[in-house]
């Protein structure tokens, strides 16, 4: 396909060679030649497309270079990791005391005393803990998803664009090469316009001196003939003037026309200078969310589709499935959880323990125990009779509960507004679309008949160049339409995720 753009674009500029030789060479069959170019250049720059670039290699490369997504899942994983840390036992204490001096006791001396204690939990505890850490987690989870959806939209919308940006600057330079054209042809008629006055001049004084002579004659005695002559001489000195009047009036306005072009193609070179630098700051805003080089090149598609079904999109999937709607009930569930670990903290922890006490020989001990260590088993119950803490943090959780469902109404509300607007967004694009390529047409039908008549007659310049200009302008309107309505339906797919 570019190939073959490639080939049409050779074509078009061999033609204008040909048309700008012509016009040096002052051809009389140049009327006829400009309608064919002037046609065969409108056709040709309304059909020169390629096929649409796809953007899922920029996406999947933003999902994985883009710093703020990157973030976003090392949060996710760092949550992760508190899973293990609520879900486990609580470390194991161990003592050790030693006796200076060996105490006496009955069967013999205490040297030293060894404690190990592990304490439990109440039953459920651990279930709750792990329940809340994972709604966090997913919390988490969500709250990258709901970035990769934005980070996703910004780099649809800055490379459609980069889209229309690139359609303005190929529709101006275009239509300047058109213009200019437009210039080197009418240059060539105003040369012409030149030499068929100095012809006119030429015969005008002839007619001036055969009527001096004829004058003179008469003075010679020859009256009839003067009456003759002087009736038939000044209607050929006015018709002379006329034309040369008519000369003059076609080069003045010739000149004019000139002007006006030349006054529209700076105005569009000052508009693609402006483009241009506009596209720089496209450009770098698209790699920075690729997360490379600022400078780099970015292919941008020369066709935009516009055949989505705004229909498949429903309120209430959107409700249920956007991330922001899925980050707060997860946050609900975690409180959730969190009040039934509340209350499962406020019950006892049971410990379970070994004492081990190590024992010397008596001498003066008679007893079958003396020098034999002693174990000990224990256990230790928590008395959690200090409840107002315990019941703090279930009224926290509560409010905290209260406060996430005022906030899940109000995102769900404004996710219904967004999903309006989007829809409103695409259905205006769609009539743009329509309308501008209904006044592409009409334009364009005008144009080739206004190009015929000033190929045939050499006037109506001015409305070439009006219409010429017009038509430069619905071009624009419809690729920034088609870039409005792309822009609509990616808004619309971040919020149906």
């Amino acid at each position: 396909m570019k190939l073959i753009n490639c080939y049409i674009d050779k074509l078009i500029n061999c033609l204008l060679f040909v048309v700008c030789r012509l016009v040096q060479l002052q051809t009389s069959n140049l009327k006829p030649l400009l309608s064919i170019f002037l046609f065969v250049s409108l056709c040709l720059c309304g059909n020169n497309s390629y096929s649409q670039d796809s953007l899922s290699s920029y996406l999947e490369m933003a999902t994985e270079n883009n710093p703020l997504l990157k973030s976003k899942y090392n949060d996710y994983l760092s949550a992760l990791e508190k899973i293990p840390q609520v879900s486990s036992l609580p470390d194991p204490e161990f003592s050790a005391g030693y006796y200076l001096e060996p105490m006496e006791v009955v069967s013999g001396k205490q040297i030293a005393d060894l404690k190990l204690m592990q304490m439990f939990p109440w039953w459920g505890t651990f279930k709750s803990s792990k329940a809340e850490a994972l709604s966090m987690a997913n919390m988490k989870l969500s709250s990258y998803n709901e970035a990769k959806l934005e980070i996703q939209n910004k780099l649809k919308s800055v490379w459609y664009q980069l889209y229309s940006n690139k359609k303005e600057i190929d529709y101006s330079n275009e239509t300047i090469d058109i213009l200019k054209s437009l210039e080197n042809i009418t240059l060539g008629q105003y040369q012409n316009t030149s030499l068929s006055g100095s012809a006119v001049k030429s015969s005008s004084s002839t007619v001036s001196q055969n009527s001096e002579t004829k004058s003179s004659q008469s003075n010679d005695g020859k009256s009839g003939s003067m009456g003759a002559m002087n009736s038939d001489s000044p209607e050929k000195t006015d018709n002379s003037m006329d034309m040369q009047t008519s000369n003059s009036m076609g080069k003045s306005s010739g000149i004019i026309g000139i002007f006006n072009l030349q006054l529209e193609v700076f105005e569009l070179e000052s508009n693609i200078s402006l483009l241009k630098d506009q596209q720089k700051t496209l450009v770098a805003q698209f790699n920075s969310l690729l997360n490379r080089d600022l400078s780099a090149n970015i292919s941008i598609s020369d066709t935009l589709d516009n055949k989505y079904n705004a229909n498949q999109a429903y309120i209430d999937s959107i409700k249920a499935n956007n991330p922001m709607v899925q980050m707060l009930e997860f946050e609900k569930q975690s409180y959730e959880n969190k009040i039934q670990m509340s209350k499962k903290m406020g019950l006892p922890m049971v410990g379970v323990g070994l004492n081990y006490s190590i024992i010397g020989k008596s001498k003066t001990g008679h007893s079958t125990m003396n020098g034999k260590d002693m174990i000990m088993p224990m256990l230790t119950v928590s008395l959690p009779i200090y409840r107002k803490k315990y019941n703090a943090m279930v009224k926290e959780s509560e409010l905290m509960i209260s406060s996430t469902d005022d906030r899940l109404t109000n995102t769900k509300n404004e996710l219904e507004v967004e999903y309006i607007k989007a829809l409103e967004g695409i259905k205006d694009a769609e009539r743009r679309i329509k309308l501008s390529i209904a006044q592409q047409d009409l334009t364009e039908r005008s144009l080739n008949l206004l190009v015929s008549q000033y190929s045939t007659s050499g006037s109506g310049f001015d409305e070439v160049l009006r219409l010429q200009i017009q038509h430069l302008k619905y071009k624009i309107q419809a690729s920034k339409a088609l870039t409005d309505y792309n822009i609509a339906v990616a808004m619309l797919e971040k919020l149906i995720n």
